[in-house]
């Protein structure tokens, strides 16, 4: 069983070209010529906002978006009517942010006119009560005092600290 990687991405351009990357994120296929259009190992895409000009959507894919939603991943052309982004985006800019917990690591990807504009991944920390007060905000740029930090451990086992700011810029 592959570490599910969550995922926010964000569409822009005519709904009309926004769709069929909606409709490919939640195509059901089996590797037959009668599939309909699919991205690969793509398990949930839920619309969170939608209008005439964008689609924000969120769901989760195996390992990474990267490997599920790029050419070269599980995209390898040779299965009938799977995709990338890559082969979908004439018209559309996409800008995907995820997470996967599992291997502790962030991608921020963009691709816009068939191509892969920004693909950058970073790890991201389970800070534990381990830290020491003065670790903890230096790593996470946080100026917690030592009650804040003691309040927060006493609800939580750890804080995920990661260097995205997870703000689209499309």
């Amino acid at each position: 069983m592959p570490n599910y990687c969550d995922f926010t991405m964000k569409i822009v351009g005519n709904i009309r070209d926004i769709i069929p990357i909606y409709n490919a994120c939640v195509a059901k296929y089996h590797n037959k010529p009668t599939d309909p259009k699919h991205f690969y190992r793509v398990f949930e895409c839920i619309i969170q906002e939608v209008s005439t000009t964008h689609m924000i959507c969120t769901g989760c894919c195996a390992w990474s978006v990267a490997t599920c939603f790029l050419n070269g991943g599980y995209h390898d052309g040779t299965a009938p009517n799977g995709v990338c982004l890559e082969m979908m985006t004439d018209n559309v800019a996409v800008e995907i942010y995820s997470t996967e917990i599992g291997m502790c690591f962030s991608e921020h990807i963009i691709v816009k006119n068939n191509q892969v504009t920004l693909e950058e991944s970073t790890d991201y920390y389970e800070l534990d009560k381990d830290y020491s007060l003065e670790e903890f905000n230096k790593l996470t740029g946080l100026d917690w005092d030592q009650q804040q930090f003691d309040n927060y451990f006493k609800n939580n086992d750890y804080y995920i600290y990661c260097e995205h700011d997870f703000d689209f810029t499309i």
